[in-house]
């Protein structure tokens, strides 16, 4: 070991002002101590073992039960794990110190997270047979107690259990959907519950003896105060769970809105020098409407404006239609540096900014939001879905279930007997009919009652749900969505289709980006 030290230590040295990152070295280098204190550690606590075993204690109380469960090779499985981190240092360690590649950085922190775990585990094994033989002197001693506490314990887990189970068959009758999930979440309760009883009656069971089992009884007694532990979890996290169920929202996309932006830069500087110092000054965004920003998008680091002051004073050239630049109503001599003679406006940046408009529905409440700013993803990955529902969590879900899919407003609460019921209309054909509380769903395109078909929600729910966006079937897919007829009569006036909204967008209108500028005398050539 001491020569594998040396090794890796002068290796380590060699190399230390390149390659693999010096703490990584570092670490390594304390690797062979770490093997030999391990080693010597293990030993030690296995030499005081056999002296122990010697005694009279030992042979007395303890020897059947380290018989039993073979205390003696846990020292052998500690060693064996010492030797395992000094095989991971020989073969795979101290090859990638040698080779010093900062790209094998990883696999060394691999390599030394793998010895440290065996070391851990060494520890682990050489301390196990003391502390079983704590554990057992102990329950010697408190044994009648221990009995009397898991028997409190175990009143408190049967009433867990029980009005747990109630709390679930509630919950599967109002959600029959559930029913299978919900019995198999009961049946992790239940197998614990029951391992407990057992574990319990063992215990009782060694107490009573003339010569107690004192692994059984200690064993039983903490078998069951730990799946007590582990029974308050689960019922905390199911009751949660079962709530989900009784909780419904989603969000309908009502309105949507741009606002665009021009925000104008200025160089300026003096014509009295040679190379004069550049002043960059940046004026705060101007909103326009979208045909402004499409006019002014293309032009970004273009020279659009110059003010020069000459014998007869300033003067301005301007390289667009006066009237345009006007209206950004820029007061060229804004914070103005002194001594400046010339300059150079430009188009520094086109930014916009997004909005949404929601309507929530939480529980049967229908709620009317205000103006929500979102990023242009959201809103370009929303934009066919005016009138939709674009989050949906109905009743009898669990909050990983909502959806985030786009669908027709209320077509996700059809089928649910929480929502309506199906009917037949005069037609003949199976239409659902939403229950009073939900009846605004018959009214998403206005004062006209709409339907949705048995037929059609079927095709939804198999092929569309939760995957794709649906805007209507085979026979009529622009039925829903922005651009669908019944949205452009319903949303008429929105601020979206006052806006223009509903005509097509050209994809290059928000395409515009702020390039690399070379600007003022120098980028003119002065």
């Amino acid at each position: 070991m001491r020569s594998i030290k040396m090794w890796l230590l002068l290796a380590i040295g060699v190399v230390l002002a390149c390659g693999l990152p010096a703490v990584v070295k570092e670490q390594a280098g304390n690797i062979p101590g770490q093997i030999e204190q391990a080693q010597t550690r293990v030993g030690k606590v296995q030499a005081d073992f056999e002296k122990y075993r010697q005694g009279d204690e030992y042979k007395e109380f303890l020897e059947v039960y380290g018989q039993r469960e073979n205390w003696s090779a846990n020292f052998t499985k500690a060693l064996a794990r010492v030797d395992d981190a000094r095989g991971i240092l020989e073969k795979k360690v101290q090859p990638l110190i040698e080779q010093n590649d900062k790209q094998t950085v990883d696999a060394v922190r691999v390599e030394l997270k793998r010895i440290t775990e065996a070391l851990r585990e060494a520890r682990t094994l050489a301390a196990e047979p003391g502390q079983r033989m704590e554990f057992l002197k102990e329950a010697r001693q408190e044994g009648p107690e221990w009995v009397k506490a898991a028997t409190v314990e175990l009143a408190e887990l049967q009433l867990l259990y029980t009005d747990l189970s109630a709390v679930v068959k509630t919950a599967q009758t109002d959600h029959p959907d559930k029913m299978d999930d919900l019995t198999g979440r009961l049946g992790q309760s239940k197998q614990l519950y029951e391992q407990a009883v057992k574990q319990l009656e063992s215990a009782q069971t060694e107490l009573g003896n003339d010569v107690p089992d004192y692994a059984l009884l200690g064993d039983g007694c903490k078998i069951v105060a730990n799946n007590l532990a582990v029974i308050k979890d689960q019922d905390k996290a199911l009751r949660a769970r079962i709530a989900e169920l009784g909780q419904s929202y989603s969000r309908r996309l009502v309105d949507m809105n741009i606002e665009y932006f021009v925000q104008v830069g200025r160089t300026s500087w003096s014509n009295k020098y040679d190379y004069p110092t550049e002043h960059e000054y940046t004026y705060s965004p101007r909103q326009v409407n979208e045909e402004g920003y499409g006019f002014f998008a293309p032009l970004i680091d273009k020279p659009i404006v110059a003010y020069t002051r000459g014998w007869t004073g300033w003067g301005q050239r301007i390289g667009i239609d006066k009237n345009r630049w006007n209206a950004l109503e820029i007061d060229w001599q804004e914070r103005w540096p002194r001594g400046d003679d010339d300059s150079e406006f430009r188009i520094d940046d086109t930014p916009t900014s997004f909005f949404h408009k929601y309507v929530d529905i939480r529980n049967g409440v229908e709620t009317k939001g205000d103006w929500q700013k979102v990023s242009e993803e959201v809103y370009d990955a929303n934009e066919e879905n005016l009138g939709m529902t674009i989050i949906s969590k109905p009743y009898g879900q669990y909050e990983e279930e909502v959806s985030l899919v786009a669908s027709p407003a209320g077509m996700d609460k059809v089928g649910n007997p929480r929502y309506g019921r199906w009917e037949t209309g005069p037609d003949g054909r199976r239409r659902w009919s939403f229950l009073e509380t939900y009846a605004f769903y018959h009214l998403i395109f206005g004062g006209r009652r709409h339907y949705y078909y048995h037929d059609n929600w079927t095709g939804w729910r198999r092929d569309y749900r939760g995957r794709k966006p649906y805007y209507g079937p085979a026979t009529d897919p622009a039925r829903y969505g922005t651009y669908s007829n019944n949205t452009r009569q319903s949303y008429a006036g929105s601020t979206f289709a006052k806006r223009g909204g509903f005509r097509t967008q050209a994809p290059s209108t928000r395409a515009a980006g702020t390039a690399t500028r070379g600007r003022g005398p120098g980028g003119r050539g002065k």
